[in-house]
């Protein structure tokens, strides 16, 4: 599975934000909406800036940090592209992980229908496939 920094959102968050502080960035995101950050300019960003002041917990500086990040992500990236970011890269139970078949593992089971086997259990096409699959799979909690 690919590394949140990888990603495309994640590289964006790299370069003008902080990983660290992904999460408050996903809820200004959701509690914004994607359509009005993507309309939002650098004076829009400038006027909603708050300054709580010397010893704030966050600043200025981060809270414009924050919104250009928000932007530049919904700006570039899709609605799909965020929810799998989200899903698969911030702290949720249960993780949903990346998961790559490649036909050559499957070859030593072919008494057992091997990569054929698999692909009909995916119903999948044979055709379409090629030399992997890949797949989103869901890890339960372990309780």
């Amino acid at each position: 599975m690919k590394k949140h920094y990888d990603t495309k959102i994640g590289r964006i968050i790299e370069k003008g934000f902080d990983s660290r502080s992904e999460a408050a960035l996903f809820n200004y995101i959701m509690s914004n909406g994607m359509e009005v950050i993507k309309k939002m300019s650098d004076d829009d960003i400038r006027k909603n800036l708050v300054d709580y002041g010397e010893k704030a917990i966050i600043g200025m500086k981060y809270q414009e940090a924050l919104m250009k990040t928000a932007v530049q992500i919904c700006n570039e990236c899709s609605v799909t592209e965020l929810m799998e970011y989200i899903r698969c890269y911030l702290p949720f139970e249960p993780q949903v992980r990346e998961m790559t078949l490649y036909k050559e593992d499957f070859e030593d089971s072919a008494a057992d229908g091997g990569w054929i086997n698999v692909i009909d259990s995916l119903k999948l096409d044979m055709e379409e496939v090629g030399n992997t699959i890949q797949l989103w799979t869901i890890i339960p909690n372990e309780t």
